[in-house]
Parts: structure tokens; sequence; C-alpha cells
């Protein structure tokens, strides 16, 4: 091996090193916690969108893609069958006892002649694609109307697995232009512009079906990849050491949750979701 081309191997190692690091943020608990309150108390209490799982997303894109890029870095390489072994044994057991329990209850308290949706939805969640079922069958999320569902909160989940089994491979794809153009913000201007795409057809599948919008994976695609293109900026982020920089992080942090925690008080639910409103 001559020496140029074990320059040009480093150079592309060093390229990739910033993503080796480990790092907690407790912020991003906190955000999660709230998040989570946020959904059961505009769903319960005021019949609105709270913005919760939206937040939720993009954590999950940035989190998953940083998980990724630390084994990219460290392993030489993406395995997707790591990643998934590891995510089935952290969701699969919580979310199955949830789907079989919530089918004993079903066949206790709901009435015989409904058994056939919840079925469908029974074998929608737990093979996850019950936002897709959802999709098929017409929902409306915030329709108080319609016959309940035990399972249509597992459209969130079912969205976020479909997510995670195609991500190992895009952040492979990414990873390639990263060592071979040495190019990191070529990535992420791939990551932005799937993502742009995705808002785009999120705001006009909105406006033509919002039921399925609220459910489509494609409409909801562009969160996730805000969070992963965060996760490629990040390491390169500048570290703040000016009190004036620490105060401007302060406010603008306490401006988002504001966002956050009002979003749904202002929109209600009114507004057709997701489209352009869960920008905020």
């Amino acid at each position: 091996m001559t020496d140029k081309s074990i320059r040009s191997q480093r150079s592309r190692a060093d390229r990739l090193s910033p993503y080796g690091e480990s790092f907690y943020r407790q912020d991003i608990q906190g955000i999660r916690a709230i998040s989570a309150l946020m959904i059961m108390v505009y769903h319960i209490w005021i019949n609105g969108v709270s913005g919760g799982v939206d937040v939720f997303f993009v954590i999950s894109g940035f989190l998953v893609s940083t998980t990724l890029l630390r084994q990219m870095t460290k392993e030489g390489k993406i395995l997707p069958l790591r990643f998934w072994s590891g995510l089935i044994v952290r969701i699969f057991p919580a979310a199955y006892l949830i789907i079989l329990v919530t089918a004993i209850l079903t066949l206790v308290f709901v009435p015989a002649p409904l058994w056939k949706f919840a079925t469908n939805e029974f074998l929608a969640s737990a093979l996850h694609v019950e936002n897709l079922e959802l999709m098929r069958s017409g929902a409306s999320y915030l329709d108080r109307e319609a016959p309940p569902s035990q399972y249509q909160q597992f459209w969130a989940l079912s969205i976020q697995i479909q997510f995670y089994i195609l991500l190992p491979i895009f952040i492979a794809a990414l990873g390639a232009i990263i060592k071979r153009l040495r190019l990191v913000w070529l990535a992420v201007a791939v990551v932005i512009a799937v993502a742009v795409t995705s808002l785009i057809f999120s705001a006009y599948y909105t406006g033509v079906n919002p039921a399925a919008a609220y459910f489509h994976p494609a409409a909801r695609a562009w969160e996730f990849l805000f969070g992963v293109a965060l996760a490629f900026i990040y390491p390169y982020l500048p570290t703040l050491s000016s009190r004036e920089a620490r105060m401007t992080v302060s406010v603008l942090s306490f401006a988002a949750l504001t966002a956050l925690l009002g979003g749904g008080l202002v929109f209600g639910s009114s507004l057709d979701f997701p489209g352009v409103v869960a920008l905020v």
C-alpha cells in the first residue's frame, strides 16, 4: 500500500471520527417526558393536537442516526442486523405485551360484532402497519364520533418501525458519500433535500386528504429526517463558551418550549395536521 493511499484512508476516517464519540443530553430526556405528558393532556382533556408525537419523531431520527453513525465509525460499516436486533430487544417485549393485553380486554369488554375490526387492527399493530390499516379504513385520529379503536395509538410506533427498517440503508449510503467524497455537507444536503420533498408532499396531501395524511409515512418522514440532518451536523457545532452565547441559547430554548407547549392550545383540532402546521 502506497503512502498516498494510506493518507487517503486516514483522511476519510478523520471525516467520520467525530461521530464516534458518545454523549448524553439531559435536555433530550426532559423534552421526551414533556412531549409524553402533552400527548395525554391535549388528547384526553383539550381534544387538540399537541405536537408531542412530532417531537418524538425528530428526537428518534436524531438519536437513532447518532447510534448508526457511531457504529459506522467504530466498525467501519453499518451492521443492520445488529441494529435491528437491538431494537427488537428494547421495543418489542413491551409493545407486544400491550397488544396482547388489549386483545384479551377486547374479548372481555367489546361487543362481538366489533371483534372483526379489532382483529384487523390487532394484526396490523403486531406487524407494525397500523398506520396503513388506519389509512385503508379511512380513520380520522381526532374524530371522537367514530367508534373507538383499541389499537389506534400504535400508528406512531408503526411509522417508527418502518423508518427504522430503512434508516440503516440510508445512513450507509450517506456514509459512503462522506468516505469517498469527503464531503459531510453533501450528505447533509441530501438529507435536507429528501426532507423538504417529504414536507412538500405532506403539505399537499394534508390539503387533499387530511385523515390519511396524518398516518402516511411519507407525510411524516421529514420529521425523522430533520433529526437525521441534525445528527450529521451535531459533532461539528461550535462549543459555546461566552456568556452571551449561552444566554442566547437559553432564550431560544425558552421560546421553543413556549411554542411547543402553546401550539396545541392555538391550533386546537380545527387545523389539518401534519402539513406545514407541524413545523412549529
